[in-house]
């Protein structure tokens, strides 16, 4: 494959996401049928606080978790609903 060789960066994350409903319910994951895809966080994702840094040096705002808390610590690595975006 295309990263074969390469070594594992100390911020890589090989577990299970856990997202609360990645195909959302339809079933189909992405394309015509992901406007109810659901990449946020389940409680004790092994991606809640798994970046490699902190929310605040990246401008990421809204939240990744399925309780809907602010990410304010390292980033967490699922999809930010109602994030802004950052402002120079």
């Amino acid at each position: 494959g295309p990263y074969a060789g390469l070594e594992p960066a100390e911020t890589d994350v090989f577990e299970e996401p856990a997202f609360v409903d990645p195909a959302g319910p339809d079933g189909v994951l992405g394309r015509d049928g992901g406007e109810d895809d659901d990449f946020r966080l389940r409680a004790g994702s092994a991606a809640i606080d798994a970046g490699a840094d902190t929310a605040e040096h990246f401008g990421i705002s809204g939240s990744a978790t399925e309780d809907g808390g602010r990410d304010l610590g390292p980033v967490d690595l699922g999809y930010h609903h109602d994030a802004s975006p950052r402002v120079p």
